[in-house]
């Protein structure tokens, strides 16, 4: 089945408001720059993510450029960044630039990377095709992750949030505590649960 996939602007600076859907060929008259805006990008009529505030850019195609985001993904996960893209013909969405996020959880989790991607595209994994939420949410780049007493940190993070876990990748590193874990991967549950980790080193107590 073929899904439809559109991003709705509303700007309340330089222009009205308008829609453009996946693979429909651009306005006649390309507008270059707004500020103030509010973008949300639907699937079926659900929308995935919504982004507040941003000062938009409109290049070629279906490539949108925002500036300062404050993006919403589902009604749990929080992101705000100096940069950051929405490719429409790819349903995806980058952030990039000193993002800030936060995760509700039973204990809200703080995350601070260089780059988080979601794929809302159908087929590429990251989308539940039956529930219409984002399903994963990828931070990469010094990856840093506070949750009360527990740090984390990797190369790489995948919020998995049906799961409610969060994978560390790339040198991953958890403490809580007086106990620190290295590994290959580290997974550990957002509600303070079950941690896991393969190839792993154990510290108990003594000096980091």
């Amino acid at each position: 089945m073929t899904r439809a996939l559109a991003l709705v602007l509303a700007v309340f600076a330089l222009w009205p408001a308008f829609a453009v859907s996946a693979g429909e060929a651009p306005s006649a008259e390309p507008r270059s720059r707004a500020t103030d805006v509010t973008v949300e990008l639907w699937l079926d009529g659900v929308p995935a993510i919504r982004v507040d505030a941003a000062a938009l850019d409109q290049a070629e195609g279906q490539r949108l450029e925002l500036r300062h985001p404050r993006i919403a993904v589902g009604d749990e996960l929080r992101l705000a960044a100096t940069d950051g893209v929405a490719q429409l013909e790819g349903g995806a969405i980058e952030v990039h630039g000193d993002v800030d996020a936060t995760l509700d959880a039973v204990e809200q989790v703080e995350i601070r990377a260089d780059r988080f991607s979601v794929d809302v595209r159908a087929g590429t994994g990251a989308y539940d095709r039956e529930t219409d939420e984002i399903r994963s949410v990828t931070a990469s780049g010094g990856v840093e992750i506070r949750q009360g007493e527990r740090l984390g940190r990797g190369e790489e993070a995948v919020f998995d949030r049906a799961a409610g876990a969060v994978e560390l990748r790339g040198s991953p590193y958890l403490e809580e505590g007086k106990v620190r874990l290295r590994g290959q991967v580290i997974r550990f549950r957002v509600d303070g649960g079950e941690i896991s980790c393969t190839g792993c080193r154990a510290v108990f107590g003594g000096p980091p």
